[in-house]
């Protein structure tokens, strides 16, 4: 994990590499991914099912999964399977894929080795104290300057202006108090009116929103800030009940907070 000050740009720069003798899968289709990931695929395979495709990748193919994402992965080894993923978060401000419409998907590879060469780089530096985490850094945008162009954005329908306001101060104030009626007041609207549109647009009340917003944001800061207690990490988010949040969280992500720390992202 990147130790020197980045914030402003990343919450989280991780190299890790998988390998498995056997066949694995896993569901994560209950579970929102909580960043980024690009996959080098080195041996065997894999099957990525999604509600809208699946995706059958081999060696040398360069996998993107997008934030909360949910999927089912089935590694095939062959006789074993091994990737090594690049997982990274922007801060929203900075994200230029924040809330757009983009599928898994399979990323042009004519520059697999020129890639890879940049992610062992990664590898070698993304815990540094030193200025030498610049060079995990320096790597990084590198790769995002090679693949970004290629990412495939698919049309979105914006949401209804009229719940615009609410939204964004949600995404803003996901940790701070609020009600119905201080949100239909923010968009000029009665709240039953409010609350009406709301549900149409999100497909689920403000508050359920707002708790999901904050929920996403929680399972972030568990994997990036490894040293922070659960309990912080509750009150940080807008929780004052760990209970409550630990009850939350589990009916959201289908995993407690603590099995959703150790688990592999």
């Amino acid at each position: 994990m990147l130790n020197v000050t980045t914030k402003d740009f990343l919450s989280l720069l991780l190299s890790i590499r998988y390998s498995y003798s056997q066949n694995e899968s896993f569901n994560y289709s209950n579970e929102p991914r909580p960043c980024h990931n690009v996959a080098f695929m080195l041996e065997g395979e894999g099957v990525i099912e999604t509600k809208e495709t699946t995706l059958t990748i081999k060696a040398g193919d360069l996998l993107f999964i997008p934030k909360d994402t949910t999927y089912v992965a089935h590694w095939i080894a062959c006789p074993k399977v091994s990737f090594h993923s690049l997982h990274f978060l922007f801060s929203q401000k900075s994200d230029p894929l924040f809330h757009k419409n983009i599928p898994v998907q399979i990323l042009p590879n004519e520059h697999f080795g020129e890639l890879y060469t940049l992610l062992t780089k990664i590898q070698q530096y993304q815990f540094s104290n030193t200025t030498d985490a610049f060079i995990a850094l320096s790597a990084f945008f590198d790769i995002c300057g090679k693949l970004f162009p290629s990412i495939r954005v698919l049309p979105s329908n914006p949401p209804h202006k009229a719940i615009l306001p609410a939204l964004q101060f949600i995404e803003k104030n996901y940790a701070t108090p609020m009600t119905v009626n201080e949100l239909a007041t923010l968009c000029f609207l009665s709240p039953s009116r409010f609350h009406y549109l709301f549900k149409q647009q999100t497909g689920v009340s403000p508050i359920v929103y707002k708790n999901q917003v904050a929920i996403s944001h929680a399972t972030k800061d568990l994997i990036c800030d490894l040293d922070e207690s659960v309990g912080n990490i509750a009150k940080a988010n807008g929780f004052s009940n760990l209970i409550y949040f630990e009850r939350l969280f589990k009916k959201l992500t289908g995993k407690t907070p603590s099995e959703y720390r150790n688990q592999p992202l």
